[in-house]
């Protein structure tokens, strides 16, 4: 028994990349209230502070470099070609932000354990952000996150069967945000998305969900955003 837990827990060990050992902590944390930038836009729409978030035990794993992390599943091309100009250029474009967090319907305890990267891209590049969203027990691929034109995004859940079971759900306030344009928005924050506009490759609600994860983790990504669209008070580290 002894040994078939050890390998069990060297095979969990095996699924991630070895940067996930080594990643820096995030300079800030989430509070228990809600963020600024959902309060202002449950207060525009008249919803109750209280209404359900299908976000859930969110955990903020750490960042590292884009270097750290080159074999992460959709990398732009321009950049993984321009890598060959210098061996030192994965080191100044980016950085990769990793989270853990749990997707959940109001009816009933079901929740989907899923774990994050995303790449806050260069902003030279005009990049959207790219990563990967995983199941974090069996470490299957969930979504794809791409980078799709000019500071724009794509969220594209490859796990159709699992995401079946959000479109029933009466889900108010992803169906708020995903209509929120950054320029163009219900709250007078900035939106802590890193990109301008995203897409969501079939419409479906776990990809909002997922937007709405990325969101409430970049939040935590600088001092600026924090206090914009957070929280007033900074805690400590």
């Amino acid at each position: 028994m002894v040994l078939f837990l050890r390998a069990a827990k060297e095979e969990m060990r095996d699924m991630w990349p070895r940067c996930l050992n080594e990643l820096e902590p995030f300079e800030f944390q989430l509070q228990a209230e809600l963020p600024k930038f959902l309060k202002q836009v449950i207060e525009k729409a008249g919803l109750s502070e209280q209404t359900f978030l299908p976000v859930r035990s969110l955990k903020l794993l750490g960042k590292c470099s884009t270097a750290s992390f080159v074999d992460c599943p959709n990398m732009p091309e321009h950049h993984t070609e321009s890598a060959n100009a210098g061996d030192r250029y994965f080191d100044v474009v980016g950085k990769y932000y990793w989270f853990d967090f749990d997707a959940c319907i109001p009816d009933g305890d079901n929740c989907l354990p899923l774990r994050v990267v995303f790449n806050v891209g260069d902003a030279d590049s005009n990049d959207g952000i790219w990563g990967a969203v995983w199941h974090r027990d069996s470490g299957a691929l969930v979504a794809n996150i791409t980078t799709s034109g000019d500071c724009e995004s794509i969220i594209n859940v490859v796990a159709v069967t699992q995401a079946e079971m959000f479109e029933s759900q009466d889900i108010p306030i992803v169906e708020l945000l995903a209509g929120e344009k950054k320029r163009d928005r219900l709250f007078k924050s900035p939106n802590p998305m890193p990109c301008e506009s995203l897409i969501y490759g079939n419409q479906l609600k776990l990809e909002k969900i997922i937007a709405l994860a990325i969101s409430l983790c970049s939040i935590c990504s600088s001092r600026y955003v924090y206090r914009e669209c957070g929280f007033s008070d900074t805690p400590a580290s």
